[in-house]
């Protein structure tokens, strides 16, 4: 009896070791996938982007400005994009922003994108394009604006990237009913989806 409890115990102890030692490569083999996979810049070529954007907004000029609103407010936004190569892309943004005491701000603008470090998972992205907005005291999208800024996109997939983002605008009050001008920084929190394809082979 005692013989036979011995064999079946050594019988059992290898099985162990090879389920064990099946979760540890399984384990490793995911995160492998998860880590080393083909997650970069580089795999969003010809593919169309979605952002939200939700971050703070800070007047910085004129006085006008900085004096009837708050030292930083809130800003909402969206961006549509297409990369049209592992470095250049095109894209065209909506934020509204929130300066507090009533006071709103409402720039569109077509953005020119560039990306560094296209074979990267951090990848830095700069964006420069002119547009229109509401701008203070404007019931409607009239005046001219201009958006310059960038950020860092860490890729998590091939699908989804987020990241930091730091802008400034320009928001005229010429061509409008804007009483001022406006000179504005954002700091965001960006998540963007790619999907499809522009040449229609992309899922």
């Amino acid at each position: 009896m005692f013989k036979e409890r011995v064999s079946k115990r050594k019988g059992t102890i290898p099985s162990i070791m090879r389920l064990r030692h099946f979760q540890r490569v399984l384990l490793a083999a995911v995160f492998s996938g998860v880590i080393s996979g083909p997650v970069q810049a580089e795999d969003v070529t010809g593919r169309f982007g979605v952002t939200g954007l939700v971050g703070s907004v800070f007047p910085v000029a004129p006085s006008e400005v900085t004096s009837r609103t708050q030292s930083a407010g809130l800003n909402l936004g969206a961006q549509v994009s297409m990369q049209i190569g592992s470095c250049l892309g095109l894209g065209v943004s909506y934020e509204n922003m929130d300066l507090g005491n009533g006071v709103r701000v409402s720039p569109i603008n077509v953005l020119f994108m560039g990306r560094f470090m296209p074979e990267s998972r951090w990848t830095p992205t700069f964006y420069f394009g002119p547009g229109s907005a509401r701008g203070v005291d404007s019931p409607r999208i009239e005046n001219f604006s201009l958006k310059a800024g960038g950020g860092v996109d860490y890729f998590i997939n091939p699908t989804l990237a987020v990241g930091p983002q730091v802008n400034y605008y320009y928001i005229s009050h010429s061509g409008g009913n804007a009483t001022t001008y406006a000179h504005l920084i954002s700091v965001n929190a960006a998540l963007t989806y790619f999907f499809g394809s522009a040449n229609g082979n992309g899922g």
